[in-house]
């Protein structure tokens, strides 16, 4: 509804105010602080008023644990951040120039996803990493789809919705029949995205992941509303032989005014 507002040049602000109140955040990741330095380099984490000294070998290996917080893990290359720990604010601070940065996986995954964005500071200087990991919730409990469309929605508005992409990379795999694909290339621009988006084309003429080839392929080339390229063209081509005499898709008034709206806006 809002993406459909603002398109029309409503307001809804209400609408935006009430959908940012309905997150909450992620429990099922596990998450990772890397300090990385090209030289071995003696380094201090600050959170809780608290303070703990490490040090990183030439082989980049972690000496120690930094409190109860921060654990040594994946062959000491980096520290596991405890669970209750997620709301603290690390901030670091090593004799050599240095940079952190945050991973992530989900619980039991052997995939490691890593934030976009990493921090840097010469010899003395700080940087400062807090988990930042959410999703809209139903009924309390977390919705990947409304997640996908929520955070998809935000994006087009110039919201940050960074905050929800790593609980929708890391389910992605669980959750093809919602074509995450086309919500993660909207929001991130990331290449690998649309390739993986593309490839699941069926028989050079639609999508169907979800069973609904209809709604699939609108939804696959939302994206797309500007270009054109061959996959959209074999598509459009099988979508005009198929459409019924009274202009419709199988009757289906939602599958018909969004494959308008994706392939003929």
């Amino acid at each position: 509804a809002i993406l459909a507002l603002d398109n029309a040049g409503s307001d809804s602000s209400k609408a935006q105010a009430w959908l940012l109140n309905q997150t909450k955040g992620t429990a099922d990741l596990t998450w990772f602080l890397e300090i990385e330095s090209s030289q071995p380099t003696s380094c201090t984490i600050e959170y809780s008023s608290l303070s703990f000294n490490i040090d990183i070998g030439e082989d980049k290996k972690i000496s120690s644990n930094a409190g109860s917080c921060l654990t040594l893990s994946e062959d000491d290359y980096w520290l596991r951040i405890a669970p209750s720990c997620f709301d603290e604010e690390f901030v670091v601070s090593c004799d050599k120039s240095f940079l952190t940065t945050l991973l992530f996986r989900k619980s039991a995954s052997s995939t490691v996803h890593v934030l976009p964005e990493s921090s840097s500071s010469a010899p003395g200087g700080t940087t400062s990493e807090k988990v930042d990991s959410l999703c809209f919730v139903q009924n309390n409990i977390c919705n990947y789809e409304g997640t996908l469309w929520a955070s998809f929605v935000l994006d087009s508005l110039d919201k940050d919705v960074s905050s929800y992409l790593p609980y929708l990379l890391t389910l992605a795999e669980d959750n093809k029949e919602f074509i995450p694909d086309m919500f993660l290339y909207s929001i991130t621009s990331d290449l690998e995205h649309r390739t993986s988006l593309l490839s699941k084309q069926k028989t050079k003429k639609w999508w169907s992941e979800s069973g609904d080839k209809f709604y699939d392929t609108a939804l696959a080339l939302y994206p797309f509303q500007k270009e054109t390229f061959q996959e959209k063209t074999n598509s459009k081509e099988w979508l005009l032989s198929v459409q019924d005499a009274n202009g419709c898709w199988e009757n289906n008034i939602r599958n018909t005014a969004f494959i308008l709206n994706s392939v003929w806006p």
